[in-house]
């Protein structure tokens, strides 16, 4: 039976790859680096691992042959249906030039923890639906207004917090009928936001609001925007951070054009222009701070 032969038998389809020992090779040192990551990667995709020789497979290959059918016969079990502390067992990989001490490695398997959950709950964007309520811009300004303000700008926040200001101030004055929001509305605005007594943080020269239920320390919320709901400015950094951490926890480790591009893909953003590429970058070097990443080297980030 050959391996088409044997591979069609099974109930579903496998998913292989194979890695080489590079030991000795000219380039070993860069050879080290990604060794790290290859030992990351299964671990993170909960990869079940079968180590193969090739002087074992030179000398009797039907034998290690039906070892791998053998393996693949048997299902891996849901990854929801691991218990938290589960582990996958994965070869020790220890970058040396003495081989007696890579093969003790490689002979003796270790306990990896398994991946801890996604941090961020991807979800659509979706915009306030409010209620039209014709009033003037000198209207808007009148202290006996504010009542009606607060509750129009306490409908938006329940609905997209963490928003910022300038975003925030748009939702409101547009349902009021007011086409652009001057200087007056927005200082207006702003007095009646500080009289509200929300979390406010300050990124890239924007104000942005919170829930008193949201902290931005620990904010793991991820929404996709979609037909310019949102512009890239006006996501809050800690949630481009989010959308970082989530497309690593898909590749592990990715260089900093890849990081970019699949980060905007997931936020909505088809499109690098430049709010979307200073957006991201923020985001990028926020999670950088907080130690979600890592850089172990230029441009190239790892899921820590």
């Amino acid at each position: 039976m050959n391996a088409i032969q044997a591979l069609s038998q099974l109930s579903y389809t496998p998913m292989c790859s194979e890695t080489l020992d590079f030991t000795g090779f000219p380039g070993y040192s860069v050879f080290c680096f990604f060794s790290f990551l290859r030992g990351r990667i299964p671990e993170r995709l909960r990869w079940r691992i079968h180590r193969l020789w090739s002087v074992d497979w030179w000398d009797n290959s039907n034998k290690e042959f039906g070892k791998i059918i053998e393996l693949l016969r048997v299902p891996i079990p849901c990854s929801d249906s691991l218990p938290p502390k589960v582990g996958l067992v994965t070869e020790g990989i220890i970058c040396t030039d003495t081989k007696q001490k890579l093969a003790s490695s490689v002979n003796k398997p270790q306990v990896v923890p398994s991946p801890s959950a996604p941090a961020s709950r991807v979800k659509p964007y979706q915009p306030t639906v409010l209620p039209a309520q014709p009033m003037t811009p000198d209207e808007y300004l009148l202290p006996q207004k504010s009542g009606i303000i607060r509750k129009v700008l306490q409908m938006v926040l329940e609905q997209e917090a963490p928003i910022s200001e300038s975003l925030l101030t748009r939702r409101v004055v547009q349902s009021f009928g007011i086409s652009r929001a001057g200087s007056k509305i927005q200082q207006r605005t702003t007095q009646i936001l500080s009289s509200m007594q929300l979390t406010c943080t300050k990124h890239g020269g924007k104000n942005f609001y919170w829930l008193s239920s949201q902290n931005p320390d620990t904010y793991q919320g991820l929404r996709v925007s979609v037909s310019g709901i949102r512009d890239a400015g006006d996501i809050p950094v800690q949630e481009i951070a989010n959308a970082v951490y989530a497309t690593l926890e898909k590749q592990v480790a990715m260089p900093r054009e890849d990081l970019l591009r699949e980060t905007a893909n997931l936020l909505g953003y088809s499109r690098l222009g430049n709010v979307v590429i200073t957006s991201i970058t923020s985001g990028i070097e926020y999670a950088v701070k907080t130690k979600k990443i890592t850089e172990p080297k230029d441009d190239y980030y790892v899921l820590a």
